[in-house]
């Protein structure tokens, strides 16, 4: 996966100096800016005006610490999804997606990378959590290079594929996926939207379209279509699953353990973020 991404604003505050203090303070800036540092394999510096930048980044934190900030201080039960009410955002705020793979092993359910090699018989799955409501797809490649849609399912919720905040959703829910004897790269697709897309069904509309599929470039402009900044973890390999994150619908809390990858939005080009795990079987 990407490296690692951090965001970091650095706040200068205007104030009136005289000529001395200008030549001893050389090159403080007159008026508010802020400044965010993205360090990748290079480094990009872009300037805006701090009335526009402080209400979007807390200061020296990076993409899985604001993931984290907007969790809520005590877990909760999720109420029902409503089907019908398709209402926008209900928290403010970039849109993000952590998610988590799970090994069902011999002393129970482990986390792992998506880069390890997997092997037949493998039992995973996914843990996908949202820092706003939102709308989730999956999708699984087949050999013919389209995606089959394995979430949302007429089967799960009458179709529903609306997640709250910060609740915790199971793929394949209360099930595992299992790697089947013939070796090769499993690719899943994960998209979140901030509403539902329109050219893939949910809901009522799956009714008689089971095995939905897309076609290579439609995936495509999914994976292109919005730009994101990815944030993981590099000491939760092999931690157990806890208690809640067993608990599929739980409002996950600020004390609960973080996703192992973080995704957030930094385009508002598209309303949309999507990631593809591949998989590795031999």
């Amino acid at each position: 996966m990407g490296e690692s991404i951090s965001f970091i604003a650095n706040i200068v505050v205007s104030q009136n100096v005289n000529d001395r203090q200008q030549e001893q303070k050389k090159g403080r800036q007159d008026a508010a800016i802020c400044r965010w540092t993205r360090r990748a394999s290079g480094s990009l510096l872009a300037v805006f005006v701090a009335s526009l930048c402080l209400a979007q980044a807390p200061a020296e934190q990076n993409v899985r610490g604001i993931f984290l900030e907007s969790r809520p201080a005590k877990e909760t039960k999720a109420a029902p999804a409503a089907p019908k009410a398709v209402k926008g955002p209900a928290r403010a705020g970039r849109l993000a997606l952590g998610y988590t793979l799970f090994l069902d092993a011999a002393e129970g359910p482990r986390r792992v990378k998506p880069e390890r090699i997997f092997h037949s018989g493998d039992r995973l799955r996914l843990l996908v959590e949202l820092n706003r409501d939102g709308f989730l797809y999956v999708l699984h490649q087949e050999e013919d290079g389209t995606s089959t849609l394995l979430y949302p399912d007429a089967r799960i919720e009458e179709g529903e594929n609306r997640v709250a905040a910060h609740e915790l959703c199971e793929v394949p829910a209360g099930a595992w996926f299992v790697f089947d004897e013939q070796p090769g790269d499993e690719r899943l697709t994960l998209v979140v939207s901030e509403k539902p897309l329109e050219n893939i069904p949910r809901g009522k509309q799956l009714a008689g379209r089971p095995g939905f599929k897309l076609t290579p470039a439609e995936v495509s402009r999914l994976l292109s279509g919005a730009q994101k900044a990815e944030s993981g973890s590099t000491t939760d390999e092999g931690r157990p699953m806890s208690k809640a994150e067993g608990r599929r619908g739980l409002t996950l809390s600020a004390a609960d353990p973080g996703p192992s990858r973080v995704l957030m939005k930094t385009s508002a080009q598209a309303g949309w973020i999507a990631v593809q795990l591949v998989l590795a079987h031999k």
